[in-house]
């Protein structure tokens, strides 16, 4: 079963060429993102994907966000259905990948989602 995310605020402190970006989104089914080549409008996808999902496992495309040694840091808030949703991730880049223990927090309604794996089990997917 598929749950509906409507994201109202996007906030990115360090993903790729992303800085210090606050962005607040319109309440609407669709939202079209443009720009010129390099704007960063695929670093804005890939940050809300690796915010709902977590980082790929692919070594190149981690790198492609961060250099090793650097931390990512992202936050989303908005509804999942009805209830109150936010997503907070910091990404630490290592250099074979992205460290298991970085600092991830989902509150649903209120309430804390311990780990990244509670957040992906409420969704439906697996852990």
């Amino acid at each position: 079963m598929s749950q509906e995310l409507n994201i109202s605020n996007l906030r990115v402190k360090k993903f790729g060429g992303l800085t210090n970006l606050n962005l607040t989104l319109p309440n609407s089914k669709l939202i079209t993102v443009f720009g010129s080549n390099e704007a960063g409008k695929s670093t804005l996808a890939e940050a809300i994907m690796w915010l709902i999902a977590g980082p790929s496992p692919s070594k190149s495309e981690i790198q492609r966000f961060g250099e090793a040694g650097e931390t990512l840091v992202a936050e989303l808030e908005g509804l999942l259905e009805k209830s109150p949703l936010v997503l907070k991730a910091e990404f630490k880049i290592l250099g074979q990948g992205v460290s298991a223990r970085s600092p991830f927090e989902a509150q649903i309604g209120g309430a804390v989602l311990l780990s990244r794996e509670a957040w992906i089990a409420t969704l439906g997917g697996t852990s």
